[in-house]
């Protein structure tokens, strides 16, 4: 299942909620599916009504796939890295932040670039629950 990514957000001080509707203006019924953060689905009592992030996507009119604990750091990184390298995922040329931190960051650095973690993280949680790479390494033992 190849992936594409059309477009980046970076918003100061939001939330799910305006997250939501900013996805929702931007391309209307087009994305029906978001790939949030594990720990999103435990409830916050910043949110209205102490409602969890995933119940204020599925409130949106999105499905939401996530995986029961987020994949560590390192899996996400191996994962996007390979997932690019494969032709699997592809960025749009619009995504100059993204495309910019994705070239600057490191397993080594990640630590020390936590203002870029965010776009990192929201291509590589997707990418980590369509393409694992516990995947890979089980089709690399298969084919011995």
């Amino acid at each position: 299942q190849r992936m594409h990514v059309v477009a980046e957000y970076e918003q100061q001080d939001s939330d799910t909620k305006r997250a939501c509707e900013a996805i929702r203006n931007d391309f209307g019924e087009k994305v029906r599916a978001i790939f949030p953060d594990a720990t999103g689905n435990s409830r916050k009592t910043s949110n209205i009504g102490g409602r969890s992030d995933h119940a204020l996507i599925r409130n949106a009119g999105f499905a939401v796939y996530s995986n029961p604990s987020n994949p560590a750091v390192k899996d996400r990184f191996n994962a996007v890295n390979t997932a690019v390298a494969t032709g699997v995922l592809t960025i749009s040329p619009n995504c100059k932040r993204l495309t910019r931190y994705m070239e600057q960051v490191t397993q080594e650095n990640i630590k020390k670039n936590e203002s870029m973690t965010h776009l990192l993280d929201a291509v590589g949680y997707p990418v980590a629950y369509l393409h694992p790479i516990r995947q890979i390494v089980e089709q690399v033992r298969n084919f011995r």
